[in-house]
């Protein structure tokens, strides 16, 4: 017999103001891992350094760091690769990136871009800077080199001057203004280049004893001798006639590259190498690596310092300082994250964000807490799933290792041969209400209730394919699996599979499934034929939205997230995208905060800060990042509602909402106050929500229904249960 099922809308709308977010806070916050230091130079107390994620001013005494990247200031791109500071106390930094770069003055307060559209940089990307005693500006590009005096341009490259290539390493000036150039090119051509305003010089491998025609650093001693570093030749002397040749066959060089120089006021020659820092007296050489202190062996910039220290940055171990017998490491990074692809992120209940890449980072507050296959019970795999049970456990997919459970303490781990595990390759975790852990994998579902296992595939359900992409679980408790071969739902008992035959989509893969506060599913539809685009399924109706033909580069998706307002965020590999329904936004990082157009992954926290991760995180909020924490103990203005009543027994949909993130209490009194059902207590953020409530147990009388959100006033409203 069918039931006629009717509802009984009970709208509860509580209005709280919204806290004011300081006008100071930024709407992004990129935490860098910025250990590869290409740059140093130095301004009284101050160290500059220029990494692969910004523009870094230390405090030499402290240790505390400002960083200026794209999130927070004018720099166009994040790698900075030199920095001369000129006799006003501009910074002058060279930049390079894929998508642009250029030559940047900062003088403390405000930024000045030079690039290709707007003076006379012939190149986008800026690898060396010298300031000759006029002041004049020598910039050296890949395109040839520049001179700069403040207004004009003039552009000197291998068609127009003595250059033998374009590519500019290094450039130098010497006490009588001759500028000594260091030059290579792809093709063999290179080699070390002597202008003295008027004639070009061309030492090479063909002229001269010069060792390589790559040349990668050039000092000039107190003697007015040249030291230079090649890139396959070792060290090479040169004092205006002769030639010195030092490599790894003559010296204890412990390599052939030599990347930087630096004199000290004794004269003592400090060489960066990948294998090592050296120090070379003119008689005795000492090797320095890891096991001395250094915190990497590829040493990639070099400064001697006002005081006498030595200062090095390393290609991968940050900013290390050598006083002649301590090694000082110091910041230049905000992140405990490890370098590479972040693939998930989830937030739990307190507020910590976790994040998962070849490892597992657990973040709370300024502590990151990092978990790799040495330091805890996770095997060596990337990690390509991630959900949250209860306050403690923490399930772990991978993808050729199996699952993994962390309680806080103890890791226990799952595979195919000490469990029902269908398959070592997990790719989506999701856990119902009841607590079973509903696991894709690359041959099935695993379905867990922490006793048994029940395994799902297409041989025993109505699954279309064994592939398992994504699962997510609806508030009626129906499973929402994407595969290969099409969308599948489970509801307990009944399988029904959308694909190309029922759906009119071009291409019958499914991934990245999100649910909106409506009930509608939002998910990237994808195949052999490429990927479709931005799927919506209704429950009735399907709406596919193609970012290509809406002017985007193309329909790739790789992560969706849903805030409380029902915006889709969706990360691409060309930026950050919001549909707001309507309208759709591109974030990417030729205007925004983003430091990378690749994103993997999206989470949205408490007060709908938006945590992106790809190749690094980005936080983001319009209209400025809000603290959780003050949010939450921010005091909420009394409350409104307005309730509509339709319908009797059994089945209650109740409608609420809230404007504000805060905790919700929503219950279900009897006439004599005695609580009958809790139907939610948790932290919300704010928007819309309905819930489902089965009164077909209850007998006839009068009830009422309860939200208390936050400190606010307590909103009741009455609900009456007839035959």
């Amino acid at each position: 017999m069918r039931k006629n099922v009717i509802y009984c809308h009970i709208f509860l709308c509580v209005l709280f103001s919204i806290a004011i977010v300081n006008s100071q806070n930024p709407e992004w916050i990129n935490y860098t891992r910025s250990k590869y230091v290409y740059a140093l130079a130095e301004e009284g107390n101050y160290i500059w350094a220029g990494t692969d994620q910004g523009l870094v001013k230390i405090d030499k005494s402290s240790g505390d760091f400002t960083l200026y990247n794209t999130c927070n200031s004018e720099l166009p791109v994040n790698i900075v690769k030199t920095i001369t500071i000129d006799v006003t106390g501009n910074k002058w930094i060279g930049t390079q990136g894929s998508l642009g770069g250029g030559l940047i003055k900062f003088d403390g307060v405000n930024w000045t871009v030079y690039d290709t559209s707007n003076s006379g940089l012939p190149y986008k990307m800026v690898s060396s800077i010298a300031i000759d005693d006029s002041g004049n500006k020598w910039i050296g590009t890949p395109n040839g080199l520049a001179k700069f005096d403040g207004t004009n341009w003039i552009v000197y490259d291998s068609d127009n001057s003595g250059l033998p290539a374009n590519q500019i390493c290094s450039i130098v000036i010497d006490t009588a203004g001759n500028k000594w150039i260091g030059v290579r090119s792809s093709f063999g051509e290179g080699g070390l280049v002597k202008y003295d305003d008027i004639n070009w010089t061309l030492y090479d491998t063909s002229n001269s004893g010069l060792p390589d025609n790559e040349v990668m650093a050039i000092v000039i001693d107190s003697l007015g001798e040249k030291w230079i570093g090649t890139n396959k030749g070792g060290l090479s002397k040169f004092d205006g006639t002769n030639w010195t040749i030092y490599d790894t066959s003559n010296s204890p060089l412990p390599s052939r590259t030599v990347s930087s120089i630096a004199i000290d006021s004794s004269g003592n020659k400090w060489l960066g190498t990948p294998y090592g820092l050296v120090k070379f007296d003119g008689v005795n050489w000492t090797v320095y690596d890891t096991s001395d202190g250094l915190p990497d062996n590829r040493i990639y910039s070099i400064l001697i310092g006002s005081s006498g220290n030595k200062w090095f940055g390393t290609y991968g171990g940050g900013l290390v300082k050598f006083d002649g017998t301590n090694w000082t490491e110091y910041a230049t990074t905000n992140t405990g994250l490890p370098y590479g692809l972040i693939n998930t992120i989830v937030i739990d209940k307190s507020d910590n964000v976790w994040i998962a890449g070849d490892w597992l980072v657990k973040k709370s507050g300024k502590q990151w807490d990092i978990y790799t296959s040495e330091n805890s019970g996770l095997p060596w795999s990337r990690i390509t799933a991630l959900a949250l049970e209860n306050e403690n456990n923490v399930w772990v997919g991978t993808f050729s290792d199996g699952l993994v459970k962390y309680d806080g303490t103890n890791w226990t781990r799952y595979t195919t041969s000490n469990s029902g595990l269908p398959s070592l390759g997990v790719f989506s975790i999701d856990i119902a209400k009841e607590g079973k852990k509903w696991i894709g994998t690359f041959d099935g579902i695993g379905v867990f209730d922490d006793l048994k296992w029940t395994v799902y595939h297409s041989g025993n359900s109505g699954l279309p394919c064994n592939f398992i992409g994504s699962i997510v679980i609806d508030e009626f408790g129906a499973k929402w699996i994407g595969t290969t071969y099409g969308l599948a739902k489970f509801d307990g008992d009944t399988w029904t599979v959308y694909d190309t035959s029922n759906t009119l989509l071009p291409v019958p893969g499914f991934k990245y499934i999100a649910i909106d506060s409506k009930g509608n599913k939002w998910m990237s539809n994808y195949g052999e034929g490429g990927w479709g685009g931005l799927a919506m399924f209704d429950d009735t109706n399907w709406t596919l939205y193609e970012p290509f033909n809406l002017g985007f580069p193309n329909n790739n998706i790789y992560a969706i997230a849903i805030d409380s307002m029902d915006n889709k965020w969706i990360g691409t590999d060309y930026g950050l995208l919001k549909f707001d329904g309507t309208d759709w936004t591109l974030y990417d990082v030729s205007k925004y905060g983003l430091s990378y157009n690749n994103i993997n992954a999206i989470a949205i926290d408490k007060a709908g800060n938006k945590w992106i991760g790809g190749d690094g995180l980005v936080v983001f909020n319009e209209g400025g990042i809000v603290s959780i924490k003050k949010d939450k103990n921010k005091r909420i203005p009394k409350s409104g509602c307005n309730v509509i009543m339709r319908g009797t027994h059994p089945l209650k949909r109740i409608y609420w909402s809230i404007e504000n993130p805060c905790d919700v209490v929503l219950a279900v009194f009897d006439i004599k106050g005695r609580i009958v059902k809790t139907l939610v207590n948790d932290y919300k953020r704010a928007g819309n929500y309905h819930i489902e409530f089965d009164c077909s147990k209850l007998p006839c009388g009068v009830y009422f229904i309860s939200l208390q959100a936050g400190t606010n006033r307590k909103v009741t409203k009455k609900m009456i249960l007839t035959k």
